[in-house]
């Protein structure tokens, strides 16, 4: 065999040899990006820790409740940015229900972080009909046992706690869900197939002991 044959062979080697290491990176690598799109799916569709079932509104809670109309309380962490997702919903239940409630929007920041007004705050004032206020050091998510970034609450003018939850179906996801059905059939038929729903959104990270399940309005 001469020498021009040998480098021919030896050539078509190289590029087969060559050709299977591509053939081993896209297939690595469409494993990877298959596994990554597999866990952002289940961490999307994982809820967060939902609080108790109240049976009264907190008796400590400086919040008076609506006298005439539900009131409706959304807890969210300022940083979340798939709580926007949370905020549109509210949006659409104000809209839909028509003034038939009350709805304050608590947004978590620590203490002193010095944390300003962002896109969250923003989009939250910019709902018509809702009251917007920092939950300093999560005081309030504390009260409420409120622990996941969009979890909704939805009281009677009497403080009894008719849903629990939250308002979309995975992080981020706006559109029809069962926490917004049930939301707006307590507020146009004052009743609902359900009274939570599980919420999927950012901790919120708080600490102390939260308030009881049960406790009398006062």
């Amino acid at each position: 065999m001469n020498r021009c044959s040998r480098w021919l062979i030896q050539g078509m080697a190289s590029r087969i040899r060559s050709k299977k290491m591509q053939g081993i990176f896209i297939a690595a690598w469409i494993g990877v990006l298959g596994w990554g799109t597999r866990s952002l799916m289940v961490f999307d569709r994982t809820p967060g820790q939902s609080g108790p079932v109240f049976t009264k509104w907190p008796s400590t809670a400086p919040l008076r409740l609506g006298r005439l109309i539900p009131t409706l309380l959304l807890f969210a962490h300022a940083k979340c940015t798939c709580s926007g997702a949370s905020l549109d919903e509210l949006a659409q239940i104000m809209v839909r229900s028509q003034g038939r409630v009350e709805a304050h929007v608590f947004l978590y920041r620590p203490v002193a972080s010095g944390w300003l007004e962002g896109a969250l705050w923003h989009k939250a004032q910019a709902i018509p009909g809702v009251q917007v206020s920092w939950d300093e050091g999560g005081i309030e998510a504390r009260r409420f046992s409120a622990f996941t970034s969009g979890d909704t609450l939805l009281w009677s003018p009497t403080g009894e706690l008719w849903f629990r939850g939250g308002l979309t179906q995975a992080r981020g996801q706006a559109g029809d869900n069962p926490g917004r059905s049930a939301i707006l059939s307590w507020l146009l038929t004052g009743s609902a197939p359900m009274k939570q729903t599980p919420v999927f959104g950012c901790p919120v990270s708080i600490s102390g002991n939260s308030a009881s399940p049960g406790e009398v309005l006062r």
